[in-house]
């Protein structure tokens, strides 16, 4: 019902719960194919390095990933002793950078060329990606994404399900045992 208000009253959808009107930056993103997402949400800057400031704020600069500690007395305590109050960090290796490449291109609803991923990480994707392309056989039988012998694409059904399709390519999420991570309705 939500949907079907937004659009009714002139907004696009964008992907996942963000919508925009006809002439924001997001939709002339999403109609150019410039469209990003971080893991701030959608974003019309490709790459950008973010710093995070404050308690428990994550940054990415390059290929890493890092937080803030959590608490305000362990924040001023790191920040007095001329440090960076950062309680973890994560060095993105290219397997990570793949994932997150093809994660990023079903958020923003984009087709996974496999000659183009192919060629920018010298892998072979359907070898590479075997397991994954078995699992997401499931989506592809509820008409979701459509996959053929060159690309995957999300289908129009599909754009309400990216997050699924994504996590299939996430090797954290399947490894984790503890951490909690967002959880699909």
């Amino acid at each position: 019902m939500s949907l079907r208000r937004l659009l009714a009253e002139g907004y696009v959808y964008i992907g996942l719960d963000h919508f925009a009107k006809p002439q924001d930056e997001l939709t002339r993103a999403q109609a150019t194919k410039t469209l990003h997402r971080n893991f701030q949400g959608y974003t019309t800057r490709a790459e950008c390095d973010l710093i995070g400031l404050g308690l428990s704020s994550i940054g990415k600069v390059g290929h890493s990933y890092s937080q803030s500690v959590r608490t305000l007395d362990a924040y001023y305590e790191r920040l007095d002793a001329g440090e960076l109050p950062i309680e973890k960090g994560f060095e993105l290796s290219m397997d990570d950078v793949l994932r997150r490449q093809i994660i990023m291109n079903f958020m923003c609803c984009e087709p996974i060329i496999f000659t183009a991923i192919n060629s920018t990480y010298g892998i072979d994707f359907q070898a590479y990606f075997a397991d994954e392309l078995s699992q997401l056989r499931q989506y592809q039988d509820a008409g979701l994404i459509n996959i053929d012998n060159n690309s995957i694409t999300v289908t129009s059904k599909g754009r309400m399900f990216v997050r699924a399709v994504g996590m299939v390519f996430d090797k954290y999420l399947q490894q984790a045992t503890t951490a909690q991570y967002s959880k699909l309705i």
